[in-house]
């Protein structure tokens, strides 16, 4: 995936909100996708953080809204989400200094009114983080695998108060794509569905 994202100009995480967003419009048939975005907060955007010297996670969530282009189009929305997530978001470091703000500009209001959103599905990815004990005694950056367990743990028991909650897994296993969801709103079948959907959607961005 991480060849198919150079040729696209795009990131690996792009690909997989790219692939979901369109999977929802085609199982749901509606082209706006509201979420709660969970980072690990571990990664500063600007590369002016270092981080490395620290152990476990800065996590934040922050809402944010995306488009589905028209008929689906996977390049289209590709693009959509690529200026959803350029709007100066980073990751949430935005979001966290806008909600301490007393006085806001003209666009630090319309920033405010977004990030006031209560999004009904949440989002979570984890990258290529370590999740496995080190034997270098030099990396102090040593991610327990039952942090892991306990966030996988919390999202399948909808610890999250989320209709539907998506997490995407990208460890040296792989990628693993899961949708948890309530079990008063959705069957079982149209979860397993959608899933696929999202995974056929990811499969045909790497043909591009």
């Amino acid at each position: 995936m991480t060849t198919v994202a150079k040729q696209l100009e795009a990131t690996p995480i792009e690909l997989i909100l790219t692939a979901l967003v369109c999977a929802y419009s085609r199982q749901f048939g509606l082209t706006h996708i509201d979420l709660s975005y969970l980072g690990h907060g571990r990664k500063d955007p600007r590369g002016q953080c270092d981080v490395s010297r620290t152990v476990g996670f800065f996590a934040c969530q922050f809402p944010l809204v995306f488009q589905c282009a028209s008929e689906n189009d996977l390049v289209g929305t590709l693009s959509a989400v690529q200026a959803t997530l350029s709007t100066g978001v980073d990751n949430g470091f935005l979001y966290n200094v806008v909600k301490n703000l007393h006085v806001f500009s003209n666009d630090q209001i319309e920033l405010k009114r977004q990030f006031e959103m209560l999004p009904q599905f949440g989002f979570t990815y984890l990258d290529d983080m370590a999740i496995c004990d080190s034997s270098d005694t030099n990396t102090l950056l040593v991610e327990q695998p039952a942090m892991i367990n306990h966030l996988r743990t919390s999202k399948s028991q909808n610890n999250f108060p989320f209709v539907l909650d998506f997490s995407a897994w990208n460890s040296a296993g792989g990628l693993e794509l899961i949708t948890n969801f309530n079990s008063k709103r959705f069957r079982e079948k149209t979860i397993s569905e959608f899933t696929l959907q999202w995974k056929e959607c990811l499969l045909e961005l790497t043909r591009f």
